[in-house]
């Protein structure tokens, strides 16, 4: 049988019975044990830093603002009674010309970059893959000059199709029995 409950164990309701709110009972109960501050201790500083990383300011302005003012200040000529003679404006760079489009370059073909690649029909994936890698080191985009790259994305791209239509080949082939995988 258990015990009989003769008090409420839960703060709660120990504090509402007694008509205060837990917080208010913490409350009272921190203000019984510390003893008020002298009035010489308050202060707004924090205890044990100097104020050496503190900024002065001017009475009424932020520091922040201080240091703009400052700033600007700084850029401004001194006052000679001369006008100060604006600083030089760089020329614009001359526009250069880009170099002639190399020549594997201007082949985009489908059958100009299948002959470059050297696609034939005895072909393994692993063959085409490491053409694949090959061709990208050899005309990828990113190796060519600005002026030329849309020539070379292109390029890409059609060695990319034309590798992966061989790729689906040998796959279907495999597949039907036609040719073994090597």
């Amino acid at each position: 049988m258990a015990a009989p409950r003769d008090f409420p164990r839960d703060n709660k309701v120990c504090a509402m019975l007694f008509g205060t709110s837990l917080f208010a009972s913490v409350l009272k109960r921190i203000e019984d044990e510390e003893p008020p501050p002298d009035e010489e201790e308050l202060t707004h500083r924090i205890r044990g830093l100097s104020t050496g990383f503190v900024a002065p300011a001017m009475e009424g302005v932020s520091v922040s603002m201080a240091r703009v003012d400052d700033a600007y200040l700084a850029l401004q000529p001194e006052e000679t009674g001369m006008a100060q003679a604006a600083p030089p404006v760089p020329e614009a760079p001359a526009e250069t010309v880009p170099p002639p489009l190399p020549a594997f370059l201007a082949r985009i073909r489908p059958n100009e970059i299948a002959a470059d690649l050297g696609l034939g029909p005895k072909d393994t994936a692993a063959d085409l893959n490491e053409r694949r890698r090959a061709f990208a080191r050899d005309n990828h985009p990113d190796i060519v000059h600005p002026a030329h790259r849309i020539a070379a994305t292109e390029r890409m791209m059609i060695a990319n199709l034309l590798i992966d239509r061989a790729l689906a080949r040998i796959a279907a082939m495999e597949r039907f029995g036609l040719r073994s995988g090597r």
